[in-house]
């Protein structure tokens, strides 16, 4: 699912990662498994809530590894802090832990949660060293991010996997419910179901008949149903379908949770769906596109991707002097945030910004010219700048 490879995500500088990847199992046996005692936290310091000096019998607890350059892991935290939120009164304490590294130093978190620390709604843990992360990730076989570790009343390991499971796992927990065998594998065959039910509601297809997939999924799975991704397709869906009265009340929705968290990604997302063609031509689903557009660069201020989103959106809107106004403004802060000659990643953002604007043809060379950066050897960024590439134009030589 929407995890990414330590290995991957450092090679590509971290923040820009737009792709997700399973995370493979090590070639090791693991050495910690569900129903193992779970190893002490060795903490550097506590940068949000109460630290958590053993843990407790008769208390539930969850350590979920993350980083801030990792996307998913971000996408993550608005669903934590729910789940904080609804279970904590119940005994549920979690530990969001993150340790030194490249683009993740002590300097780079305590920034990162400027922004989110009075709506993140759970603690978060930081280490100097990768002592603790060994004794978790390394240990288990784990080598993708985000990855959580559910540690049950008896005091034993009783999940290892995604946090976006916590919302289906927890309550089973604290019922005394989860059966610490089955229940990942039942947990594998929801992400696997999630993986296939997404990709067939975000394919041009029979909206309506998309409509009713999403609808049998959310029956069976109705946490994991509700996530910030398979909302943003309903919308599209919804959008689509022509149903729009019902399209900009699950927006309103939408945007209504995100605020509670800051939650960028969510509000993003709502900024994308509403600012899409399909949306043209209905004015008060536009404007809450803008408004969600406005929310976001408010939270994050002018980076690059902020101000793409708002010119799209104000272009959507027919606002033509906004969009004249942020759109030189995104193409700058573009092309200044390239990093040397073989920044891929930092080039289609080039691209982006130009095609908000209207600059289809330079879009395109820009795209073009992304695609030609990346060294040939690299399937996996080849395959993946290449498909980005599409969206402004570019077609592959490749027979």
């Amino acid at each position: 699912m929407r995890t990414v490879l330590l290995t991957l995500a450092l090679a590509l500088g971290g923040s820009r990662l737009a792709a997700a990847d399973e995370p493979k199992p090590a070639n090791k046996l693991p050495t910690l498994k569900v129903g193992d005692a779970p190893p002490p936290l060795k903490v550097s310091k506590w940068l949000t809530g109460k630290g958590v000096k053993a843990f407790e019998p008769g208390k539930v607890y969850v350590i979920e590894f993350w980083a801030v350059w990792c996307g998913p892991c971000v996408a993550m935290m608005p669903h934590l802090g729910d789940i904080q939120e609804q279970l904590g009164p119940k005994g549920v304490t979690i530990i969001g832990f993150t340790a030194n590294a490249s683009g993740n130093t002590q300097e780079h978190v305590v920034k990162f949660l400027e922004k989110r620390r009075d709506k993140l709604g759970y603690t978060i843990a930081f280490a100097d060293d990768a002592d603790t992360f060994n004794a978790y990730m390394t240990a288990s076989g784990q080598v993708g991010i985000p990855c959580s570790f559910v540690i049950g009343k008896d005091g034993k390991i009783a999940y290892i996997g995604h946090p976006y499971c916590l919302s289906e796992v927890l309550p089973k927990v604290l019922a005394g419910t989860w059966d610490a065998v089955k229940g990942p594998a039942e947990m594998e065959a929801a992400e696997k179901l999630w993986d296939e039910t997404y990709a067939a509601i975000t394919i041009p297809g029979d909206a309506v008949a998309q409509l009713t997939q999403w609808e049998e999924f959310s029956a069976k799975w109705p946490g994991l149903a509700a996530d910030s991704q398979m909302t943003a397709a309903r919308i599209r869906l919804l959008v689509s379908a022509k149903r729009f009265a019902d399209a900009q009340k699950l927006a309103e929705s939408m945007m209504t949770k995100a605020a509670k968290r800051n939650d960028v990604g969510a509000l993003s997302a709502v900024a994308e769906v509403l600012s899409a063609e399909a949306a043209a031509g209905q004015p008060k689903l536009v404007e809450v596109g803008v408004r969600a557009a406005e929310a976001a660069l408010a939270i994050d201020g002018p980076t690059v991707a902020a101000l793409i989103r708002a010119t799209k959106a104000y272009a959507a809107a027919g606002n033509t002097a906004k969009a004249k106004e942020f759109g030189p403004k995104a193409v700058a802060a573009a092309e200044k945030a390239v990093a040397g000659d073989k920044d891929a990643l930092g080039t289609l953002q080039v691209a982006a910004a130009l095609a908000a604007c209207g600059e289809r043809a330079k879009a395109k060379a820009a795209a073009e010219k992304a695609v030609g950066m990346v060294d040939p050897k690299n399937a996996g960024i080849k395959q993946y700048v290449e498909q980005q590439a599409k969206k402004y134009g570019y077609e592959s030589k490749a027979k």
